[in-house]
């Protein structure tokens, strides 16, 4: 699920933290995430989806700090329990390129020994849903028993 539709306002502020150093807005998403989380009375650690390594480069892992937020407000752990290989952007890619792009690019870390039931997958954007499937499927092949996502928006 997605707290905002990702245009207008929503992606323009998404741009402008994760581009432009509007690092505050981590707290808002963060909020947002949080009061959904709450509502669908999830239960479990967050894990935030990875960045591409060789990406573009920002400041700060904007995906991570807002899981991090999120785990503040609710009083759980934020567990980095995947890494990301290198590979191509996504946002030009359709969804069968997207898997193909995905396929085995995300690994466990030793942070997947602290997900022993549900976890709950954070990331910015959910377009086609080709990362939280391949990162679900990582986290599942790693014990978790179950994995919801939350992102900031649906695109």
């Amino acid at each position: 699920m997605s707290v905002f539709p990702f245009r207008g306002i929503a992606k323009e502020a998404l741009h402008a933290y994760k581009f432009g150093g509007a690092n505050r807005l981590a707290r808002l998403f963060a909020r947002e995430i949080a009061d959904l989380y709450r509502t669908l009375a999830l239960d479990g650690p967050v894990v935030p989806v990875p960045p591409r390594r060789g990406g573009r480069r920002r400041r700060h892992d904007a995906v991570s700090r807002v899981a991090r937020e999120v785990a503040l407000n609710l009083g759980v752990r934020a567990v980095d329990a995947l890494v990301r290989k290198g590979g191509v952007a996504q946002k030009d890619l359709d969804y069968a390129g997207r898997l193909c792009n995905l396929n085995g690019a995300f690994s466990p870390t030793r942070g997947m020994t602290e997900i022993d039931g549900r976890c709950v997958l954070i990331d910015d954007v959910f377009t086609t849903g080709a990362t939280a499937d391949e990162c679900a499927g990582v986290l599942l092949a790693g014990g978790a028993r179950s994995v919801f996502v939350l992102t900031v928006a649906l695109d």
